[in-house]
């Protein structure tokens, strides 16, 4: 039985040792040479301190005092220097040995564990603060132009209202729409930072059926006029836990969008599912309208006043409204579609 821990001792990828309350290695396994490059002489000739970083040689006694009192130990992290000078993180799991007076030790290395862990916080941060630059930066533009957009609205009111030359008339009209489209543009840029600024949102048991009824009501003219057709199964997953104001913003966007941009002389229909993959849940909107070239417009399709059809009515705010509050809750937005071959959007929620 000895001969087999002996065997288990040597061909075990961790780094086993057994070390004395004097602070030396006793024994330690071939592991050890393979990762730090120091002979077994070496490193048992000599305090293992000595190999330890010098910001973890505190927290490192600490540790063995713990041991020395009956505590295992189990999940400490320190840094041992290489042959090579460098160094590498590891894990620990280790107990200690009253009647021996020996500790038995087990070691991980989890270098590339933790400089991903640092790599992925420091992108975090660094995305975190240009995340909260670009919200300052627009809520500020936004801000500060709504009140020169309002003034010019009013005055070209006023321009209207005192009986202008046909020839000037024409301008004001530019004039009026022109601050119409940036007053809009505003609008949805403080409504956007709104949205990603907004911490705890509100979430509650939403009915999908009860959900897609709304916005029916709210679309019904438009319904109506495009003799749209709308099929909705909830059977897999009839509610879910949402903003509730969220989700009745998202249905009506993509399901105006469905009508908006239908086949011409062919009747729009839209088919709404739910589904339920694993722990996740997906809503699917599909339609048989004009669909989006991908590989034209794909890298743009959730951008900020991006149109990809003419209509008069376009204006470019519904996908990117829709992505945002679809983002500020931890869900994905993704699009499948192909000229005129219609359009799924598939929400993961």
């Amino acid at each position: 039985m000895e001969e087999e821990y002996k065997a288990l001792f040597e061909i075990s990828q961790d780094l086993l040792c057994i070390a004395n309350v004097n602070g030396f290695f006793k024994k330690v396994n071939k592991q050890w040479s393979k990762k730090l490059g120091y002979t077994v002489e070496t490193l048992t000739s000599q305090p293992f301190s000595n190999f330890i970083h010098q910001d973890d040689l505190q927290k490192t006694a600490n540790e063995v005092t713990k041991l020395k009192e009956g505590k295992p130990s189990t999940l400490f992290e320190n840094r041992y220097r290489k042959a090579d000078g460098s160094y590498i993180w590891l894990e620990w799991s280790a107990t200690f040995f009253q009647k021996t007076g020996d500790l038995f030790a087990i070691a991980r290395d989890i270098t590339e564990f933790k400089e991903d862990k640092n790599e992925l916080e420091t992108l975090v941060r660094e995305l975190s603060k240009r995340n909260r630059q670009l919200e300052d930066f627009a809520y500020i533009i936004s801000h500060n132009l709504r009140s020169p957009v309002s003034n010019i609205m009013m005055l070209s009111d006023f321009l209207k209202q005192n009986n202008p030359a046909p020839s000037q008339l024409e301008y004001i009209d530019l004039l009026e729409n022109s601050s119409l489209t940036l007053n809009e543009t505003l609008r949805q840029l403080v409504r956007t930072v709104q949205i990603n600024r907004k911490v705890n949102i509100k979430k509650q048991h939403v009915d999908l059926s009860q959900t897609l009824e709304s916005t029916k009501r709210h679309l019904n003219q438009m319904i109506t006029d495009n003799n749209a057709h709308i099929i909705a199964d909830f059977t897999q997953v009839p509610t879910i836990k949402y903003s509730r104001t969220y989700l009745e913003n998202i249905f009506y966007n993509l399901v105006s969008n469905a009508i908006r941009y239908r086949k011409p002389d062919i009747n729009p229909v839209i088919t709404i599912t739910s589904e339920r993959t694993g722990a996740k849940t997906k809503l699917h909107f599909t339609d048989n309208g004009l669909g989006i070239d991908l590989e034209r417009y794909g890298h743009k399709i959730f951008g900020l006043k991006n149109t990809f059809h003419d209509h008069p009515d376009s204006k470019g705010f519904g996908l990117f409204i829709t992505k945002s509050q679809i983002n500020a809750l931890g869900g994905a937005i993704t699009v499948e579609s192909k000229e005129l071959k219609g359009t799924t959007f598939t929400i993961d929620i």
